[in-house]
């Protein structure tokens, strides 16, 4: 296995590789123990296979789009019994794994 720029310890991450949309295809290095994201799961028959909280049927998409519109941790509690404040902190935990990975465009 390849080491990333960076250093990344091979014995605690993995590469997982995905295909995406419009023909891109990246690396994401994934901690091995999966307990970072024991919240957000991705099921293909549960919304799409979108990534969701705990199964919930509520993506985490529409949770991270309720902060960025402003919505307070609270407020969302409120409106959204289900969800546990460790919901919130497991959806910004993906995004920020999200945001750190690597995206190689592949000409058509």
């Amino acid at each position: 296995m390849a080491e990333r720029s960076g250093g990344v310890d091979n014995r605690r991450r993995q590469m997982v590789n995905w295909a995406g949309s419009r023909g891109r295809i990246g690396w994401s290095s994934v901690p091995m123990d999966m307990e970072v994201f024991e919240r957000t799961t991705v099921d293909p028959k549960v919304c799409g296979g979108k990534p969701c909280i705990r199964n919930l049927r509520f993506p985490v998409s529409r949770l991270l789009g309720l902060l960025a519109a402003g919505e307070s941790r609270e407020s969302i509690l409120q409106a959204y019994p289900y969800l546990e404040p460790a919901d919130i902190d497991a959806a910004l935990r993906y995004a920020a794994f999200l945001a750190e990975e690597e995206t190689v465009e592949v000409a058509r």
